[in-house]
């Protein structure tokens, strides 16, 4: 698993974030990640949790939208609800 703090990605849907945290749950990984501009130069007020998959060697991210998953992450990073 590599640390991907600080590091900016973009998804399939074209929306740009950058991941503030990173948290290792059942080997896998998951982030705290905020939306940045298209242009690149600001970040939003939009965050969200991103879990991380490995399929043949391609990585791919996913938002987490299975609520007892997000209240356990956001307790975990220490993120307010």
């Amino acid at each position: 698993m590599e640390n991907r703090i600080n590091k900016v990605i973009k998804l399939s849907n074209n929306k740009i974030y950058y991941l503030l945290k990173q948290a290792v749950y059942n080997n896998d990984s998951y982030y705290t990640a905020v939306e940045v501009s298209d242009d690149m130069k600001e970040m939003t007020e939009e965050f969200t949790l991103l879990h991380e998959t490995n399929e043949n060697g391609k990585i791919f991210f996913a938002e987490v939208t299975e609520p007892k998953m997000v209240q356990m992450l956001l307790k975990y990073m220490k993120a307010p609800e």
